[in-house]
Order: C-alpha cells, then structure tokens, then sequence
C-alpha cells in the first residue's frame, strides 16, 4: 500500500513539474513565516530560454522588522550586462511589444526611449512635477567680489557680434545637439543678471552725478 501510494506522489510531483498552464482562482502563496526576522523569503524563479542562465526572480525581503522590500531581481551583470527590466505593452493585433519603462543592469533608467544616456535618468517626452529641486556647485555670488572683473558693455557687444550669443551662454546650435545643464544654465543667467545689475548700478550713479553737476550749472 506505501508503495502504491509513494508511486502516487511521485506521479503527481512530475505532473506538477511539467504542467505549463495554470489558472489559480484565488490567493497564490509562495512559502510559509520561516520565523527569522531578516532575509529574503522564498523565491519565484523564472526560467530560461537556450543558455541564459540570468536569476530572473520576485521573491520579498526583510530588511528588518516591520520593513520589507519587493525585490525583483533582473540581472547578475552589473558591470557589464545587457539585462533589463521593462514595462510595456503588446499589440494584440501585431503582436509588437512596445517597452515604456526600462530599468537597465547599471542602475539607468529609460522612459519612452531604448536608447539611454549616460544619466542615471532618460526621459523622451514631456515631464510634468510640482517642484523641482537642483543641486549646482559655484553658484555666482563671485560676482559682486571686489576683485571680480566685470566685463565692459562694448567687449559684451563685441562678442555678441563675433558669436552671435552671449559670451558663457551656449549657443543655439550646442543646445540643440547636447540639451542643457539645469543647474549650470541657471547659474550662468544668474551671473549675468548680476552683471546686468551692477551695470545698472553704475550708469544710476553717473546719471546722479550727472544730475548733480546739473543743478550746480544752473544755480549758477
């Protein structure tokens, strides 16, 4: 009877292990509390096709009490690996899949592109936030230095003609090539602001100067 019942099991165990398609009409659990506070839980593993030996899993980890992390695991390639993990939709019609978010091995992630930059954040469209926050280094207070030399209005007209752009604005062309450094960009404006603003405050004291030699002429 233990072996007709052993060759049951075993039966079923390599019925279990060859079935392809499952309707589960229900809550799916995959293992049990194991009782110890850290670590990764059990393991969905997905397999392969031909040599791809990639871990492709989902599987929960405790970090530690009372905080879990979903893990989904999509590479063992960090350095070098191609892998990626992409959300996307495919036409019932063509059968095309279209990616729309893709998370590569080294950490970069595409929106609306499959072809990233070196940036840790690619985005082909539009991109619509409440606020956005830039760190920038070296922002233009040097300006109002006293030994700062602040360029004359004719050498500016010069190079206006020579150029074409403001001197330290990047021109038109380089912006439509490479894009532009928020950070960066805001600060070369601002410099140049602050160079507007002392020009103001010089030519305002030339005119009181020369409103006050008028007045001196006319009291004559």
């Amino acid at each position: 009877m233990k072996k007709i019942y052993f060759t049951l099991l075993f039966l079923a165990v390599i019925k279990l292990s060859q079935a392809q398609d499952q309707i589960i009409n229900g809550d799916l659990t995959i293992g049990h509390d194991g009782g110890a506070v850290t670590g990764p839980g059990k393991v969905l593993y997905f397999g392969g096709v031909q040599s791809n030996t990639d871990a492709l899993s989902i599987f929960r980890y405790n970090r530690e009490h009372n905080s879990s992390d979903l893990r989904i695991n999509f590479s063992d390639d960090v350095e070098t690996g191609a892998d990626r993990f992409v959300v996307g939709t495919q036409s019932w019609v063509s059968q095309r899949y279209t990616p729309y978010f893709i998370v590569l091995a080294d950490g970069r992630i595409a929106i609306g592109t499959e072809q990233p930059g070196d940036e840790k954040l690619s985005v082909k469209g539009k991109i619509r936030a409440q606020e956005i926050k830039v760190e920038a280094d070296n922002w233009p207070d040097y300006v109002f230095a006293a030994d700062y030399k602040l360029p004359s209005l004719q050498q500016i007209e010069k190079d206006i003609k020579n150029t074409g752009h403001l001197p330290g604005i990047p021109s038109a062309k380089e912006v439509k090539s490479t894009g532009i450094d928020l950070g960066e960009m805001n600060a070369r404006l601002l410099q140049k602001i602050e160079e507007l603003t002392l020009h103001l405050i010089a030519q305002d004291k030339r005119l009181q100067e020369q409103e006050l030699k008028i007045q001196q002429l006319i009291k004559k």
